[in-house]
């Protein structure tokens, strides 16, 4: 969960990028994004919604195009990120992702393919591990699964409900339909390696 007023304060509002006023919470309605991970993929939920009313008051009169701007932002957008990175440098760093125009993918991961791009390994030849990595943790996940099921089997009258063998299924592929498993795309993998570290260039330069 991204809600920076839960760590900031219930007090906290962003300003809003164009006139500087404070912003107003304009609902909870933000679709969570899909963070790809080393070993499974996970849900980035931030909800928060904002809206400058000032702003909105002005476009509404205003005729020429060019003098339009965004009034309405979400706890993610850009320019709220990097008003908590000057002000709170240290809430933004509890962000667990790099952010993509609609996904995301973890820090942490994004650490692992640089320091393997120094050694010569690529992002884009990272994408067989990752998928290698993806597969070993949900056959771990079904071989739990396997083992409770044959424990049901073979100890009926510890559990309330008999399970009839016939109606027991194989559990699906990772990357089946059925399950849904995902990787990113090595090109996408390739375009996140070069933004992530073109933001701290800086850094690797010192």
């Amino acid at each position: 969960n991204w809600i920076p007023e839960a760590i900031i304060g219930q007090d906290w509002k962003p300003n809003c990028p164009n006139c500087g006023g404070k912003l107003a919470k304009n609902g909870n309605g933000c679709i969570p994004r899909l963070v790809f991970d080393q070993f499974e993929n996970y849900w980035l939920n931030s909800p928060h919604k904002y809206i400058c009313k000032s702003c909105e008051d002005f476009l509404k009169g205003c005729e020429n195009e060019n003098d339009k701007k965004q009034f309405n932002f979400t706890a993610l957008s850009q320019e709220i990120l990097d008003q908590i990175g000057t002000e709170y440098p240290e809430v933004l760093e509890v962000l667990p992702c790099t952010l993509s125009k609609r996904n995301a993918i973890d820090k942490k991961l994004m650490s692992i393919i640089t320091h393997c791009a120094v050694k010569g390994i690529g992002p884009s030849a990272m994408a067989e591990s990752i998928a290698s990595w993806h597969e070993l943790e949900w056959q771990k996940k079904e071989n739990l699964w396997a083992s409770y099921i044959l424990k049901k089997l073979n100890q009926p009258t510890i559990f309330q409900n008999k399970i009839d063998r016939d109606q027991i299924q194989k559990c699906p592929d990772y990357f089946s339909k059925e399950m849904g498993g995902c990787i990113s795309h090595r090109s996408w993998l390739v375009k996140m390696f070069y933004n992530s570290n073109k933001k701290v260039r800086h850094y690797y330069n010192s």
